[in-house]
């Protein structure tokens, strides 16, 4: 490499992609699901609200519409802390959106050349039931054509929690949902929550079979190896009902009228494969995407749990 093209400033997708491919490698244990997929995919891990940054600006404009970046720099002289953390949020998850796409991209593709996708030929919209959507437009859509793969056999997911903010694209011939979910295990072992916190919280979203389950099988789990269980529970019905299209109603103002109430997923089995029990509600849903099985991947390290599920 000559000193020329070592100066070359990184381009504002290589920032992104830079930061993602440090915290997945930081976190490589927390993903080592993805080995299991069975399909090309990509995740894109960013710190929360990192692309809302002020000093971050020249890569929001660079990477963000117009309106979007409007709507950010608002956000930030706004002052709320509610507008700043949703603008930044949103920024965060277009920029997520990017970088897993150009990673998708340059796996899927042997040999791309980066100039053929431009951030201002991506877009994020939604389907009827509310869940996430890339349209792609003018080269990026060519390229897809190009790979082979149909407009609706790529699919994206986003989860937040802790202080990550993760993305993933994924294909297939006859995937009709992903979702991702991340839960951050600090959280569950704060002073005070103890094993009765525990089993309080997995009472309060699991149904009476799938906490007989989980209550056998933890009989002899410390309370580390308890909170990842009860994680693993959650985060999967969480992914799954992403999946599904339309994530769920849990209370709390979380959810749309379109999504899935608490309950309808249940994770029967989480080792040493994931096996899910659709309630009719889920089941209708999934026949009315026209697929018939969910499938579910997790794994976690020291801090996070990850989980996917994919609908075929």
């Amino acid at each position: 490499m000559n000193s020329q093209a070592a100066r070359r400033p990184e381009t504002p997708l290589e920032q992104v992609r830079n930061v993602s491919e440090a915290n997945c490698r930081s976190h490589a244990r927390a993903l080592s699901f993805r080995n299991g997929i069975g399909i090309p995919q990509s995740v894109s891990w960013l710190p929360c609200g990192w692309g809302g940054e002020r000093e971050q600006e020249p890569l929001w404009r660079a990477l963000l519409s117009t309106r979007g970046a409007m709507r950010l720099s608002h956000g930030i002289r706004d002052r709320s802390s509610k507008t700043s953390a949703r603008a930044a949020r949103h920024a965060t998850e277009r920029m997520g959106m990017l970088g897993g796409l150009q990673e998708f991209f340059e796996t899927a593709s042997g040999s791309w050349d980066r100039n053929r996708f431009t951030p201002r030929e991506v877009y994020l919209a939604h389907t009827t039931l509310g869940g996430p959507k890339v349209i792609l437009r003018s080269r990026p859509a060519a390229c897809l054509r190009e790979l082979g793969i149909a407009p609706s056999d790529l699919h994206i997911s986003f989860t937040h929690d802790g202080g990550a903010h993760l993305a993933i694209v994924a294909c297939g011939t006859g995937l009709r949902g992903l979702g991702i979910d991340a839960v951050h295990l600090p959280r569950l072992l704060r002073p005070g929550k103890d094993n009765g916190y525990l089993h309080r919280l997995a009472m309060s979203f699991m149904s009476p079979e799938e906490y007989s389950i989980l209550n056998a099988n933890s009989a002899t789990d410390s309370l580390g190896e308890l909170a990842v269980r009860v994680a693993a529970h959650f985060s999967l019905m969480e992914a799954g009902s992403k999946a599904l299209g339309t994530g769920l109603r849990i209370g709390g103002g979380m959810g749309k009228p379109e999504s899935l109430p608490k309950r309808a997923i249940e994770v029967l089995q989480i080792d040493p494969v994931v096996n899910f029990c659709l309630t009719s509600e889920a089941a209708d849903r999934a026949a009315t995407l026209q697929a018939s099985h969910l499938a579910g991947y997790w794994s976690s390290d020291d801090e996070y749990l990850v989980s996917v599920a994919v609908l075929w």
